[in-house]
């Protein structure tokens, strides 16, 4: 089950998302350089690993531009919502093509949604830090 902080988060960024792309929110508000989108499920043991190195990596790059999602795939309920908040943060590609494979975080380019990177649970912390870095220093 996904915790509150997970649903709040996700439900923001579906909110401002949907503003962004209706052009109902002013026109100066900040945009990520990079979006970090996380597809898990709680039944997912690369997933749960990952889990204390994207809390660290939230912490060390906390009030830099990137924006960070989780999209739960944990069962039909969490992935229904995860496929709308995809769709919302226009993310569908990714999405589609990635919502099976899980236990990985891709860093996007915040603009064309392009991918930049991929870490994964064979990266330690550091190599993840590195790759987070060098996303927002390409941007």
């Amino acid at each position: 089950m996904p915790t509150m902080k997970t649903l709040i988060v996700n439900a923001v960024a579906a909110a401002l998302a949907i503003g962004l792309a209706t052009g109902s929110m002013a026109q100066d508000l900040p945009r990520p350089k990079v979006i970090a989108v996380q597809i898990f499920a709680q039944w997912c043991d690369p997933c749960l690993k990952m889990e204390e190195a994207v809390g660290n990596l939230a912490d060390r790059f906390d009030g830099e531009s990137i924006l960070g999602i989780v999209l739960d795939v944990t069962d039909l309920s969490t992935k229904y919502h995860a496929s709308l908040l995809a769709g919302a943060l226009d993310l569908d590609a990714l999405y589609r093509e990635k919502q099976d494979t899980l236990g990985e975080v891709y860093l996007l380019d915040g603009e064309s949604k392009a991918l930049i990177e991929t870490l994964t649970e064979a990266d330690d912390f550091e190599t993840m830090s590195a790759k987070v870095r060098k996303a927002l220093a390409s941007r």
